[in-house]
């Protein structure tokens, strides 16, 4: 549903000058002289955007559960109003006819994403963004898994990461004292209740809760890690790599798998035309497997990189995809909720990077008949091919007798997205891949943990039986 009569969806810049597109981002290239003049050369788009926003508001429109395409369009006209309106505030301008879009737009944003002022610390999502500061890492977790975000921050401090954690929980009841406690005896860790920061009205307890601890965060720049997933180098190494520097965002991918497998493949296919339909010629991600009918599932959200001040459109667009009622929608067609970071980037054509290698898998090397496989967790490495980290964990996550631990000797990998079996049957998956490949080669390819990267996953597994053996 359009009713906004200017053009706001171009890929690149159009010559239109009144598109909100031309008109956002011309405004980012003037100083506040130019600015000013710049406006009132522009005072018809101002009153043009005051009644489209007006008139969104007084519809109230919303689209529902089953239009992914209509929640793309309004996501678009978002963004773009956001971006305007932060032109406004960043050149301290002020009019009256600016005083009333602040206003509408602000009802625009509460209709859109309510959890952003109806906590009791910020007022809009700009607000918020303006009292970030820094980097640092963001978890979640609940009382289930408090041991295993325990470990996760013991071994980030264990391998010399230096990055501020904030343990994110929803409500009064995620988390027990003694949990609470736990976490509280770490140096340099602090816990934080998403649902008093965003005002959040009934609390989840699963993964759709991690694109809303990220808005909650204090960071500025965060990394979103999943409360089981293990490092090998500091992660704040991500924050250096070049993708990071130039984007702003940075996600991975997940495993190949032949597309249908479990059913999915083409469910996640149409969700991207839908979202994203204006782009689809000059996708943000265009080598994109699931595009091409290579891959059952894309992205695998164990470990998600924002900048704030690049990409809070796309962070607020994620939560609402992680919300009822388009999380039952997205979910009952994808694995949970790892497309959505990917999905909401494609929707509003913010920049993206995704390193080049595929979800592989790290444990024992398995040999059958001449035939090698890797069996063992989710692995993926760093641009010079070095394990960067894996998720999972490296045992049953709750305290058990047998904790059917993985040994972590070897690594499986692959950037080709050709030639790839997973086998499936096993518990933990296996990648057949082959041994001893030479450099340069892009199928499922084997190596080994050198002995320092050995001694790591010794300790990760110790810690592992401290905390759970029964």
């Amino acid at each position: 549903m359009h009713i906004f009569s200017i053009k706001t969806h171009s890929a690149r810049a159009s010559s239109d000058q009144n598109s909100l597109f031309y008109l956002t981002r011309s405004w980012a290239c003037v100083n506040k002289r130019q600015f000013r003049l710049f406006l009132r050369l522009s005072s018809a788009f101002l009153l043009a955007l005051l009644t489209y926003l007006e008139n969104i508001n007084a519809q109230g429109y919303i689209p529902e559960m089953t239009d992914i395409y209509g929640v793309g369009n309004l996501a678009r006209d978002y963004k773009e109003a956001y971006g305007i309106y932060h032109q406004l505030l960043a050149h301290n301008y002020e009019s009256d006819t600016v005083l009333r879009v602040e206003k509408e737009f602000f009802a625009f944003e509460a209709r859109l994403f309510p959890w952003v002022i109806k906590g009791k610390k910020y007022r809009s999502a700009i607000d918020m963004l303006l009292n970030t500061t820094g980097r640092g890492i963001a978890i979640t977790t609940g009382s289930k898994y408090a041991l295993v975000a325990k470990l996760v921050v013991t071994m980030l401090h264990e391998i010399g990461s230096t990055l501020p954690i904030e343990i994110f929980y929803c409500g009064k009841d995620d988390l027990g004292t003694n949990e609470l406690e736990m976490f509280s005896a770490f140096p340099n860790v602090k816990l934080a209740d998403m649902q008093d920061i965003l005002g959040i009205d009934q609390c989840s307890r699963g993964y759709e809760n991690k694109p809303f601890a990220v808005l909650a965060s204090s960071f500025r720049e965060v990394i979103m890690i999943d409360a089981d997933v293990l490092f090998f180098q500091p992660p704040e190494v991500i924050f250096e790599s070049a993708g990071y520097k130039e984007m702003g965002a940075v996600i991975f991918r997940d495993r190949t798998l032949e597309y249908g497998t479990w059913n999915h493949g083409p469910s996640l296919k149409r969700l991207v035309e839908e979202i994203a339909h204006p782009y689809l010629s000059n996708l943000i991600y265009p080598e994109a497997r699931v595009m091409r009918k290579k891959t059952a599932q894309e992205i695998d959200a164990g470990v998600v990189v924002w900048d704030k001040m690049r990409t809070m459109p796309a962070i607020l667009l994620t939560c609402l995809l992680n919300s009822s009622p388009y999380k039952h929608w997205i979910y009952d067609r994808t694995l949970g909720d790892k497309e959505t970071f990917w999905l909401s980037h494609e929707a509003l054509h913010l920049p993206l990077y995704v390193p080049k290698d595929n979800g592989g898998s790290i444990g024992r090397l398995t040999e059958s008949r001449g035939t090698y496989a890797v069996c063992g967790k989710l692995y993926h490495q760093d641009e010079e091919g070095k394990p960067l980290w894996f998720n999972g964990g490296v045992g049953l996550r709750v305290p058990s007798k047998d904790l059917k631990m993985v040994q972590l000797t070897h690594w499986a990998t692959e950037s080709s997205a050709d030639n790839v079996y997973w086998d499936l049957t096993t518990e933990p998956f296996c990648l057949i891949a082959k041994l001893d490949a030479p450099s340069g080669y892009t199928d499922p390819h084997i190596g080994s943990l050198d002995p320092a990267e050995v001694a790591l996953t010794q300790k990760m597994s110790d810690l592992w039986k401290e905390y759970f053996q029964l």
